[in-house]
């Protein structure tokens, strides 16, 4: 069965992110609601469960991981295409971009946008956060052939 998108990639990251925060919070809820004062389950405790209050910590810092991992879109030239020793379907080839502020970096290009032809267009990046957040990757979302932009002098003009 073949995966729809890249192993362990960013998107994942943050699904998983999402539905352990989910959970977390269901669970203490729950907790809370159905069993720390049910008069059901033994003597009613009136005083504040302290051992709660180590989940607002683990809650948090998922809730800022799963920030972390949020993408960020940023627009660059494509300079030049390096196709890949083992091409996959979600990785196909690199492209080298140049950003705005003249910082550059290669971004995965999947098997629909893998042509030469792309070099001189300007192209949206989407930014991801590695998984442990100690760097970036970056994916071609699109890239332009609409009009004239300063960042991309070159690049051809649409008919």
């Amino acid at each position: 069965m073949a995966l729809a998108t890249q192993p362990h990639s960013p998107r994942r990251l943050q699904d998983v992110t999402y539905i352990l925060g989910s959970a977390l919070v269901t669970g203490l809820v729950v907790w809370i609601v159905g069993v720390y004062r049910n008069p059901y389950f033994g003597e009613t405790v009136m005083r504040f469960p302290r051992s709660m209050l180590l989940a607002v910590p683990l809650l948090a810092l998922t809730f800022a991981y799963h920030q972390a991992l949020r993408p960020e879109y940023v627009e660059g030239c494509i300079v030049d295409f390096l196709p890949v020793a083992s091409p996959t379907p979600w990785h196909h080839a690199d492209a080298k971009l140049s950003g705005r502020h003249g910082d550059t970096f290669l971004a995965g290009m999947t098997v629909g946008y893998a042509s030469p032809d792309v070099v001189g267009r300007c192209g949206r990046v989407a930014r991801y956060r590695t998984a442990l957040l100690a760097g970036y990757r970056y994916r071609l979302m699109s890239t332009s052939t609409a009009g004239y932009d300063p960042l991309c002098p070159g690049q051809p003009r649409a008919p």
